[in-house]
């Protein structure tokens, strides 16, 4: 899919999302920030209020970027 497959767990009072297969056409930024096929991000939500949410993303690609960011 464009914006790739999401799947969802939770890890205490952390909910992570893994998102993944996406085609290749994605950009990270308006800036430009391309992407590859290989593209994996790990999102990671905690609640720290009742009206703050604290989150967490970890970039991979190994086409596009040398470390995950």
């Amino acid at each position: 899919t464009f914006m790739g497959h999401s799947v969802g767990r939770w890890d205490g009072d952390v909910l992570v999302t893994t998102i993944d297969h996406f085609n290749g056409r994605v950009w990270l930024s308006r800036a430009g920030d391309h992407t590859s096929t290989q593209l994996k991000l790990t999102e990671k939500f905690t609640l720290r209020s009742p009206d703050v949410i604290w989150y967490e993303v970890t970039i991979e690609d190994p086409r596009t970027y040398t470390r995950p960011w």
